[in-house]
């Protein structure tokens, strides 16, 4: 009895095996290695990555000779989006063959909606390969992708992602820019000032004189008398790295121009030791179906996001939004930086 039942099973794997073979041999016998040759082994040698759409969209990522990558010749760009392409372009591999039925319908959307990705090593004219890019399969665990000089469209995919690659290949230029507000040092810094429209009371000017520092008040001028120096260089510490969350991609060209006639809550200026004066006005961003608090601890319906604002950055040409979480440190009371304040005693 246990003899034919492991001769059974037996059988079932070499039919399975069978199937399997059958079935991959039907589905790449036919096709030339190189049209279903997506990865880059040398990923460390590519050094350019262009990529386009058909609506006027394309970006230029070009690193340098320091290892930086440059966007469209003239800023940084994201590090991390840089990596997951070429972390994709090493390990991806096809997982079937577009089937007949779906063949025509796949072709026309890389064609007509596809992303086109060029690829380059060693500073070379001619890409090692170009690549395009359209979008998943119904069950979001597979991305349509064709080589050039190929008729033959794949399902592609990357062992051990669960999702669609396309969004890691945008063509969009902002998609592309990192999210800095400001990145400088407290050596870097000339002066802060922070307005503050409703409590103008807590505006402050502060600047660097010699080796100290001089605090102002925006509202009574007057100068504090022992401003708190360790406070100081703490909060100056603050503009390193200090991004905003994102670009709103919601705000039609209407509404923003609304926004940007109306006086902000506050604005934050700074003056860096080369003069370069950089002031992002912010504004309260009105409660959305996207807000995480809709309701206060009482149930009352909120009118302003409680963790987000809005500011407009690049001399008010960008409107983005950032996040109270990472603006709480900049947002300072005049009074934090007086050794000899009240107000400041009262809190501590």
């Amino acid at each position: 009895m246990m003899k034919n039942i492991r001769i059974n099973f037996l059988i079932a794997i070499l039919l399975v095996g069978g199937a399997c073979y059958f079935i991959f041999r039907n589905n790449f016998s036919t096709v030339r290695k190189e049209d279903r040759d997506f990865a880059i082994e040398d990923t460390a040698s590519v050094t350019k990555i262009f990529l386009a759409d058909k609506n006027n969209h394309s970006v230029n990522l070009e690193r340098n000779t320091t290892g930086q990558w440059i966007l469209n010749g003239k800023e940084k760009t994201r590090q991390q989006g840089v990596n997951l392409i070429l972390d994709c372009l090493k390990k991806i591999r096809v997982q079937t063959r577009v089937p007949k039925n779906t063949y025509n319908t796949v072709v026309k959307e890389l064609s007509t909606t596809g992303i086109k990705m060029e690829v380059y090593l060693n500073n070379e004219d001619k890409p090692i390969k170009v690549y395009f890019i359209g979008g998943s399969t119904q069950d979001v665990l597979g991305t349509y992708m064709m080589l050039e000089n190929s008729t033959v469209p794949f399902v592609t995919e990357v062992p051990g992602f669960a999702g669609y690659l396309t969004p890691r290949f945008s063509p969009v230029e902002r998609d592309w820019q990192i999210h800095e507000m400001f990145n400088l040092t407290p050596y870097e810094i000339k002066s802060v000032s922070l307005e503050y429209a409703n409590q103008p009371e807590k505006s402050f000017m502060l600047e660097r004189t010699g080796n100290g520092y001089r605090v102002t008040s925006q509202y009574s001028h007057e100068e504090i008398k022992s401003p708190d120096t360790l406070r100081i260089s703490n909060y100056l510490g603050g503009f390193r790295e200090l991004n905003f969350e994102t670009w709103d991609r919601f705000m039609d060209d209407k509404r923003t121009d609304s926004l940007r006639a109306q006086p902000p809550v506050c604005v934050l200026t700074v003056v860096d030791n080369k003069g370069t004066k950089t002031a992002v006005p912010m504004y309260l961003k009105p409660v959305t179906a996207s807000s995480l608090a809709q309701t206060d601890s009482t149930g009352k319906d909120l009118k302003y996001d409680i963790d987000r604002m809005y500011a407009f950055i690049n001399g008010g040409q960008q409107l983005v939004t950032i996040q109270y979480f990472v603006f709480n440190k900049i947002f300072a009371d005049i009074t934090d930086f007086d050794l000899n304040s009240p107000r400041r005693k009262q809190r501590q």
